[in-house]
Parts: structure tokens; sequence; C-alpha cells
């Protein structure tokens, strides 16, 4: 947060600076309309074009002040995508051009350093939960479960492991529509509560705690068959006002019991005009990878 924080307002002050304050032989405008588009995707959590933006950014080559916060935004998207190596290179390069810049001791230069001990320390813990296939698939070491870089018309974005002993991870794909697109995030639990019920109604009740004015649509049990296995679980789904907006968000939320670990699955999209679920959801529960130990 101390980082975001730092960085968003050195950014808003330097572009507000004249276009003679700021280095020579650079399209200025062009290089702050990327940065601006950058930071308005990273808000709205389209990490995929902000990463496109802040790469347009540096290609335009901005020296000095501006190349090192185009650098930072690069570390922090790359990092968000688990691109760690890149994320390592880009606060590498924008540490001494901070420090030559802005000072040792500027809030910028204390952030980089910050980020970069945590990239080291993130690279080691990811290299012990998550082994990467030739083919980009992600394997969860611990349980198993496999992640491939398309699953049924999804393409995977990030990942990230939510506790410090690597048992609780999350993956996080999405598939683009004309309309919009849906959202699909897996969540894999080895935790020592591992009674199904009780991991289902902690994480219906998640829900409404978040979004007070959510509609409960339907809350159920389910099973089909799967790899040759009766899969059980249960099944919640929400209708969640869009701000002022009369479009509603679906909130679609599956669990299931898989060996000793839990899998649940959260699909959010606009609410579907006829109430019915795409089927490419269930196309993507039965396709990803369950885990097969743990």
């Amino acid at each position: 947060m101390v980082f975001r924080i730092a960085l968003s307002l050195v950014l808003l002050v330097f572009l507000a600076l004249p276009v003679s304050a700021q280095e020579s032989g650079l399209d200025e405008k062009e290089w702050a309309r990327q940065m601006l588009l950058g930071n308005n995707f990273e808000k709205s959590r389209r990490i995929i074009d902000a990463d496109e933006a802040f790469r347009l950014a540096l290609a335009l080559n901005p020296r000095g002040r501006q190349r090192a916060i185009t650098l930072v935004r690069l570390a922090r998207t790359s990092r968000l995508m688990k691109r760690l190596e890149l994320a390592h290179a880009y606060s590498r390069e924008a540490l001494p051009i901070a420090v030559a810049e802005f000072g040792e001791k500027h809030d910028l230069t204390v952030a980089i350093r910050k980020q970069l001990s945590e990239i080291i320390e993130e690279t080691a813990l990811n290299k012990k939960t998550w082994q990467l296939g030739a083919d980009d698939t992600l394997r969860h070491r611990l349980t198993d479960a496999r992640f491939a870089l398309d699953v049924a018309k999804f393409r995977r974005l990030t990942h990230a492991i939510i506790d410090r002993e690597r048992t609780d991870v999350a993956v996080r794909y999405e598939h683009r529509l004309e309309t919009g697109r849906i959202r699909a995030t897996v969540f894999v639990t080895i935790a020592t509560d591992t009674e199904l019920r009780g991991f289902f109604e902690r994480s219906d009740k998640a829900i409404t705690l978040r979004n007070k004015a959510a509609t409960n649509l339907l809350r159920e049990e389910v099973s089909f068959s799967h790899q040759g296995r009766d899969r059980r679980g249960y099944r919640s789904a929400y209708n969640i006002p869009l701000g002022q907006n009369k479009r509603q968000v679906r909130a679609e939320m599956f669990v299931f019991k898989a060996g000793s670990a839990l899998v649940k699955f959260r699909f959010d999209m606009l609410a579907p005009a006829d109430n019915k679920l795409p089927g490419v959801v269930f196309n993507f529960i039965r396709d990803i990878g369950w885990p097969t130990k743990g």
C-alpha cells in the first residue's frame, strides 16, 4: 500500500510538470497518455492491458525520472502476473535511476528496495509451491492440482499463494466475450479444517458480507461424474448490483472435495439475460486439473 501511494503521488506530480521540465527527445504527451491508460487499466484490474500500456510507454525510450516511474509500473504488473524474473529485472534497473533522480531517502526509492526484497522472497516461495511445465501448465506441488494456460476458452492470468505454509493457493482465469468477460478463480486448500459443508457456509457468507445488496438466487447440493469419480459439492449464486447502474453482476460459487483438498470455483460475470449459466463455465470445472493428492 505504501508503495502504491508513493508511486501514485510521484507520478501525478511529475505528469503535471511543464514539457520544458521533462526529458528532451521524448514524445511527452504520448508517454503521459500511455502511463495514464496503464494506471486506469490497473485500477480496473485489467492487468494485461495495463502491462501493455506501460510497455508502450517504455518503448518511447524515456529517461531519468520518467524511465524510473515506467520501470516501476512494469515491475508491478509483471509481479501481479507472476512474471517474477521480469519484475526483478525492472526493479533492478529502476533502483539506481531512482537514487540518482530522487535520492536514497525518497519514498519511491525506499518502495523499490522494499519491492525488490519482496520479489526475491516471493520467488523462493514460488519455486517451493509451483512447478511450471514445458507447456506452461502450473502444478501445485502439494496437491498435484494442474492449471493449464488455456482451459475451456479461459486464459490463465495470475496465480497466488495465500498462506506461508503453501497449503492455500488461488489461480485466476478470464474468458472474454463481445458482451463482457467471465472471470474464474480457483481456490485450492488443504487446511486442517476440511469439512466440506462448513467450508461452503463460510465461503458463501463471505459473499454477502462483502456485498450487502447481493440477492441470493440459489443454494443447493450438486454432483456430477468426472474422471470416473462422483464429484459431490455445493453451489450458490447471487446477483450483485453494479453501482448506480441497473445492470447486475452474477457471482457463482461451487465447492468440492478432491482427496484431502478442498476446491472452490468462483465465477463473476454480467448477469445473463436468460438467467442461465453459460456452458463454458461447466466445461471449465470439468477440464481443470483437479487435485489428486494433499
